[in-house]
C-alpha cells in the first residue's frame, strides 16, 4: 500500500513540475527541482515496491503507527521546503529542514544528527549552485556570505 502512494504522489509531482516547465540544467525553470524530486521519489517508491515483493512476508502495511508520522513528516518538510526556499534562500531552508528531518527524539544527545544537517547543506550548495550553477533565490545568509 505504501509503494502505492509514493508512486501516485511521486508521478503527481512529476506532472505539476512537467507542467511548470524544466529549462535546461544552466538555466532550470520552475519544475526542474520538483522533477528531480519527483523521479527520486518514484525510484525510491519502485525500490521499496521490489523490496517488499522479495521479502514475502505476511507484515502489516508500514503506513502503520510510527510509519504514517514519519511519512507524514517527511512529505510535510518536502512542501515546507518548496515553500520557504524563495523567502530563506537555499542554504538556510536546506539547513533548517535536514535538522529537523535528521533530527530524533531518541538520539538528540548525538553529534550525529546536527554533523549530517551540515554535510548535506554543503553538499546540496555544492552540487545545485556551484556544480550544476542552478539559480535559486538569495536568502539572508547568501547575502551576508557572499556580500550580493
Amino acid at each position: 500500500m505504501d509503494t502505492i502512494i509514493l508512486s501516485i504522489f511521486a508521478i503527481i509531482i512529476l506532472l505539476y513540475s512537467y507542467k511548470e516547465g524544466l529549462g535546461h540544467i544552466s538555466e532550470p525553470s520552475a519544475g526542474f527541482f520538483g522533477f528531480i524530486v519527483g523521479i527520486i521519489l518514484f525510484i525510491t517508491s519502485i525500490l521499496l515496491g521490489l523490496s517488499n515483493f522479495m521479502k514475502a512476508t505476511k507484515q502489516h502495511s508500514k503506513l502503520g503507527g510510527r510509519g504514517l508520522l514519519s511519512f507524514c513528516k517527511v512529505i510535510g518538510a518536502m512542501i515546507a521546503y518548496g515553500i520557504l526556499l524563495e523567502r530563506f534562500g537555499i542554504l538556510l531552508t536546506t539547513f533548517v529542514t535536514s535538522l529537523l528531518l535528521f533530527a530524533r527524539k531518541d538520539d538528540l544527545t548525538s553529534f550525529r544528527w546536527p554533523l549530517l544537517t551540515v554535510i548535506t547543506t554543503i553538499g546540496v550548495y555544492f552540487v545545485f549552485v556551484i556544480f550544476l550553477k542552478c539559480h535559486f533565490p538569495q536568502g539572508p545568509i547568501e547575502r551576508i556570505l557572499f556580500n550580493k
